[in-house]
């Protein structure tokens, strides 16, 4: 299964995907990373041997130019699957071109907080609960097929950025999880895991221990994670 990333940041949990590949626990490759800026998640795809491209969205005159040549890029990699920890729509021509096949992570429990700022829009909503929401992609912003969801409690004192962490904890799995699914993307369960300050998060799908473990470890690489939205991505 060859897979595209697109990403907009540090990808952070790409990363966690990427070196799950290379270890041989999941049943993908990855042919191609396109960032639409300069960014670190590039710095990182490249030091695994993958295919770069930069597209910097300001050295464009149109958003039309941009987006056609982010289509381009994408579709050159003839990807099986598209992943976007990206901060931008994407065309109905990319959605046509791979129909069903392109993959969106968005951090609240859809179909709660589309769109942007969805973090600081649950505190701000007193929401006890939260989460990270992978869909299927389509013309209408986050409102996709749901395949996988990780629930998340919100604490008294939570800010953006110690929600942010809790999040980004329970993504990692849940992307793994959903991405061993690959070919078929039908979830069949749930995983409850422990997050790093000792919550509870809840996975709509079963992740086998091997990628459970793996996912903890590296989120515990990952506690200097700077905490901001674009790191999530």
């Amino acid at each position: 299964m060859r897979v595209c990333a697109a990403n907009s940041g540090k990808a952070t949990v790409l990363r966690a995907a990427i070196e799950a590949a290379a270890e041989g626990l999941l049943p993908i490759e990855f042919c191609g990373f396109v960032a639409d800026r300069p960014c670190e998640g590039l710095q990182m795809a490249e030091a695994h041997q993958i295919s770069t491209q930069c597209l910097d969205f300001k050295s464009f005159p149109s958003r039309t130019a941009f987006d056609d040549a982010f289509d381009a890029a994408v579709i050159a990699l003839k990807p099986d699957l598209v992943l976007l920890h990206y901060n931008r729509l994407v065309t109905s021509r990319l959605l046509c071109q791979f129909p069903g096949r392109v993959i969106n992570t968005h951090y609240s429990l859809l179909p709660a907080f589309p769109g942007f700022r969805a973090i600081p829009r649950a505190l701000e909503a007193g929401s006890r609960f939260t989460g990270v929401t992978i869909h299927i992609a389509t013309e209408r912003v986050d409102e996709g097929p749901i395949l996988a969801q990780a629930a998340c409690p919100t604490r008294s004192g939570d800010n953006e950025f110690t929600l942010g962490f809790r999040l980004f904890a329970a993504s990692v799995p849940l992307t793994l999880g959903l991405l061993a699914t690959v070919p078929d993307l039908r979830p069949d369960g749930f995983t409850k895991i422990l997050l790093p300050d000792g919550a509870e998060a809840m996975l709509s799908i079963t992740v086998p221990q091997s990628l459970c473990e793996f996912a903890m470890e590296f989120v515990s690489r990952c506690r200097n994670y700077s905490n901001n939205r674009s790191d999530c991505a």
